[in-house]
């Protein structure tokens, strides 16, 4: 999941128990503490942490990406998310 602040993304995701979530992006860190600590309550998993998406596509092991950044930042993310062929679901 690229940025953290959406953390209704993450936790729909969790609850629904057909996703794992094995890795989150934000630029904060706090966001990111806050986001996994989110996760742990949810599941027994502990996503890794980046701060970077371009590393996360780089070294995660991830079958699709959650994009919500802010709108002025798809296009960039969305292109590198398509350059290594993933899925990628995008929130407005």
């Amino acid at each position: 999941m690229v940025r953290c602040r959406s953390r209704v993304a993450a936790s729909g995701t969790l609850h629904r128990g057909q996703s794992k979530l094995v890795a989150l992006c934000d630029v904060d860190q706090r966001q990111l503490d806050v986001c996994q600590a989110d996760v742990a309550k949810h599941t027994s998993d502990v996503p890794k942490k980046y701060e970077d998406y371009r590393e996360l596509l780089r070294h995660a092991r991830v079958d699709a990406v959650v994009v919500a950044t802010p709108n002025f930042t798809h296009h960039d993310v969305l292109a590198a998310i398509f350059e290594t062929r993933l899925h990628a679901l995008i929130e407005k």
